[in-house]
């Protein structure tokens, strides 16, 4: 007669849950793949104000006293329609941080459909700031995020922080920053004061 069958070995600990009481693997789920969209490019101007979604990307540029400073806006990083108003500042006065180099941008996101600016963290890469130098060999990128009231209206700038870069490119005299959030509302300028921050992200 044939051999009885050897019985099945233990489950080992962190199995399915009802095997050995451990806990089932959570699957990760994959990045999402690239769309192949192109890129949404808008500017260089005074103000760029659209919607935007989280495909495909979007790059920003404005059109400052002292070059171009673009907002690069990568896919995946929104994930639901957002307006975004991206826009060069008449004066720094209230809208500074530390001597400024250059001109003084205003950046404002608020999710579609509601009243009241917010906050968007990245649910990709991170925003990619790219600001020229100004002559500097290198600059902090001072970020002035405004309160905003109970009807959703931006107030005076509540907390000031200045990052440094993550890279400078000295070919084309532009310093590269990278933030994991933007908005609600704030002020964004370049500045030779010192960086009270580390710097936020890693290029991506």
């Amino acid at each position: 007669p044939a051999p009885d069958p050897e019985p099945a070995p233990p489950p080992a600990d962190g199995g399915t849950s009802g095997q050995g009481g451990g806990q089932a693997a959570v699957s990760v789920p994959d990045k999402p793949k690239p769309s192949d969209r192109p890129t949404i490019m808008m500017g260089p101007s005074k103000e760029i104000s659209t919607t935007f979604g989280s495909t495909p990307g979007a790059v920003l540029k404005l059109k400052g006293a002292g070059g171009t400073i673009t907002l690069k806006i990568p896919e995946f990083a929104l994930f639901m329609g957002t307006n975004v108003t991206w826009r060069i500042e008449a004066g720094h006065h209230g809208k500074s941080k530390g001597p400024v180099v250059g001109s003084v941008a205003f950046l404002e996101t608020m999710l579609e459909g509601k009243k009241k600016p917010e906050a968007i963290p990245s649910r990709g890469p991170a925003y990619e700031f790219r600001w020229p130098t100004g002559g500097k060999d290198t600059i902090n990128l001072a970020v002035g995020v405004r309160a905003i009231d109970s009807g959703g209206n931006p107030g005076k700038v509540s907390e000031w922080k200045i990052y440094p870069p993550k890279s400078v490119d000295t070919g084309f005299k532009e310093a590269y920053f990278y933030l994991t959030e933007i908005g609600p509302a704030a002020y964004l300028h370049a500045t030779t004061a010192p960086a009270t921050v580390g710097a936020e992200a890693e290029a991506q």
